[in-house]
């Protein structure tokens, strides 16, 4: 598979959204392709991707963990809880009505999201499937890992970025049970995501709900 045919697989997020929930048959191709048969490069270092999680929002698929965004499809999206590679998402912008400050606002029309990037490990010998030496476990690591030391005043050929393999990483990618770091609290979490939004145009008991019932599904594949 080519990188523009990877990148055509995050070109609409609906397409992973089966009525309420993300089609756990879809999700599991893609993750199998991003993980077995791509990996990132930076430099003269190459990195697999060793644990992801879904993040879609829709009005049919609530996840209001998800960060809103406005991004072209296999963006890099860095947020408070590490990196994204984005989906093609829109959503809308408006002052806040107290702070004023232009912030996303959460419509029927919103369509955003992206997969986390958990875990990653650097390959030292390109050519053999075990050459793995070194992982960054955890999503602030790998971002770290991959965003340091960017030059800010020329393109930087340090700038990471997908591209096919040179072989298939060996080994089975595995649905995990559910995502992590939610706290069980919905009320609280649900109040404090909507102070990051202008307006919010759904009651809070749906926001509360969709929050409960999306924070433990099997979004999470790990290799």
């Amino acid at each position: 598979m080519s990188i523009e045919e990877l990148k055509q697989l995050f070109a609409n997020p609906l397409d992973y959204v089966s009525g309420n929930v993300l089609d756990a048959d879809k999700c599991r191709q893609l993750a199998e392709t991003l993980m077995k048969r791509f990996w990132i490069k930076k430099g003269d270092r190459h990195y697999w991707i060793k644990d992801i999680e879904f993040y879609i929002y829709c009005d049919s698929h609530r996840d209001i963990i998800t960060y809103p965004r406005n991004c072209e499809a296999g963006s890099w999206f860095l947020h408070d809880s590490g990196v994204d590679i984005t989906f093609q998402s829109k959503t809308d912008y408006a002052k806040h009505p107290h702070s004023k400050r232009w912030k996303p606002r959460l419509t029927k029309n919103s369509v955003f999201g992206g997969i986390l990037i958990r875990e990653i490990e650097r390959v030292e010998k390109l050519e053999l499937p075990d050459g793995a030496v070194e992982s960054f476990k955890g999503p602030w690591l790998s971002r770290n890992e991959l965003f340091y030391s960017i030059d800010a005043f020329q393109t930087d050929p340090l700038f990471p970025h997908l591209e096919p393999s040179a072989y298939e990483k060996p080994g089975e990618v595995k649905v995990l049970e559910k995502r992590e770091g939610f706290p069980d609290n919905a009320a609280k979490k649900i109040s404090t995501i909507k102070y990051n939004y202008s307006i919010v145009d759904i009651p809070d008991e749906e926001l509360i709900a969709a929050y409960d019932e999306y924070r433990l599904k099997p979004y999470h594949f790990s290799i």
